[in-house]
């Protein structure tokens, strides 16, 4: 049960992502994609951040690779103030960065980086049939099963709470 509802989320990470890339990649988006040559650093997720904050909205998600999440590892104390780098040490997870928060997803996809304003200013994500699990055993043949399904729909209502930044690595 645990693997199907993995599952359905990763579905829902690719249809949320898929969204994001409409709506960034159109060449009408009010904020063009940002460029960017090497590693993550802290001016260019910087250039992210007020790309979006340029709009009076608030940025509260960062979406991104795990390997590129490294680059964000390597950043120094000079970047990272001491309290945040002491967790960076102690679980390897940096949490937030400047008010927003980091996360982590196999869903998107190695080289771009979504900086989000608040979910509120940004989408939405509606729900027609909550996530329904139903027993589908076959006791006859000694098989446990489940059948899992949901109807939900994603959409981006302003253009302007989002980002896309592009690694391009040498």
């Amino acid at each position: 049960m645990d693997l199907g509802n993995a599952s359905i989320m990763a579905e829902e990470d690719k249809k949320i992502f898929a969204c994001l890339d409409a709506v960034t990649d159109d060449p009408t988006t009010p904020n063009q994609p940002i460029a960017i040559t090497g590693n993550l650093t802290s001016a260019a997720l910087a250039d992210g951040f007020a790309t979006i904050e340029r709009h009076d909205l608030r940025v509260a998600n960062i979406f991104m690779n795990a390997k590129d999440f490294s680059d964000l590892r390597k950043w120094d104390r000079d970047t990272l103030d001491p309290d945040t780098q002491g967790d960076l040490l102690k679980t390897g997870i940096l949490g937030g960065l400047w008010g927003a928060k980091i996360i982590c997803s196999r869903m998107v996809e190695e080289g771009t980086i979504y900086v989000c304003a608040e979910p509120e200013f940004l989408g939405r994500i509606p729900v027609r049939t909550d996530l329904t699990i139903l027993s589908a055993d076959n006791p006859k043949s000694r098989l446990i099963g489940f059948s899992m399904f949901e109807q939900i729909g994603v959409g981006v209502h302003n253009p302007y709470g989002v980002v896309k930044m592009k690694i391009t690595r040498g």
